[in-house]
């Protein structure tokens, strides 16, 4: 279930910094963090505009196309010239992505023949939910931006799925402005993706935040963590409220 927004600006020589990071956060080789498929957003660091919304079953492979790393692809199925046309004026690109569960995991190439045999039909059929969810979110967030704006983001060339497109709230625009740093949210990080790969402490206290986020809804926030304490052998959250983490602001 996506339900961590999750953002890092980067310099053009901080490609390979990000890559680091997506790999470590969001691997699909692991069974923490947050699963390798998800939602990425490219938005004007100086101005907040939101230039691209789509969507990676590898978060990690999918920046990497767009930024470069394989000279050979085809120029048209990714965003390489448009983010060198930004680079050549701006000194950072806003960078987000939208996370779930590694319990949401689809297969991927990056997944070998024997570790893909070892998925039960249960973690199949998990997996293709969550490759069926950012799908939905993708066309729900492309769709908000239009009738918002009259138009879909600058660089994407297409609306997103249709069921996306119909599911569009006026609430869901909110969402936009949350991931191109214009506002605060409850789904919001607290760390920046470098902070969230260089600390694992950092890492745990977001997981445990993740677990809120898909909780609240059904049960209001204070129920949720008081739920979440009690099933947890750590206490997560009684750290993070020692080392004043909930107080932290997220600064990049």
């Amino acid at each position: 279930m996506l339900r961590t927004i999750i953002l890092q600006p980067y310099k053009k020589t901080e490609r390979r910094k990000v890559v680091n990071a997506l790999d470590e956060l969001c691997s699909p080789k692991d069974n923490y963090g947050w699963a390798s498929a998800g939602i990425y957003v490219y938005w004007n660091y100086y101005t907040n505009e939101v230039l691209y919304i789509g969507l990676a079953v590898d978060l990690t492979e999918r920046f990497k196309q767009h930024n470069g790393f394989y000279p050979s692809i085809d120029r048209n199925t990714c965003k390489y010239e448009q983010i060198e046309e930004y680079f050549r004026n701006h000194e950072k690109l806003g960078f987000s992505i939208i996370v779930q569960s590694p319990l949401s995991q689809p297969v991927t190439s990056k997944l070998n023949k024997e570790f893909t045999e070892q998925f039960s039909p249960i973690e199949s059929y998990i997996g293709d939910e969550g490759l069926e969810a950012i799908k939905h979110q993708e066309g729900v967030l492309i769709e908000a931006f239009r009738k918002k704006n009259g138009n879909i983001p600058k660089w994407n060339k297409m609306n997103g799925s249709i069921s996306g497109q119909n599911s569009v709230k006026p609430i869901n625009y909110e969402a936009i402005k949350v991931i191109s740093n214009r506002k605060d949210n409850i789904l919001l990080s607290k760390s920046s993706l470098f902070e969230l790969a260089e600390s694992p402490t950092l890492e745990r206290y977001e997981n445990f935040l993740h677990a809120v986020r898909i909780l609240a809804p059904l049960y209001g926030e204070k129920r949720a963590i008081e739920v979440l304490r009690r099933d947890s052998i750590i206490d997560t959250y009684g750290q993070m409220i020692e080392n004043g983490y909930l107080n932290k602001r997220l600064e990049i």
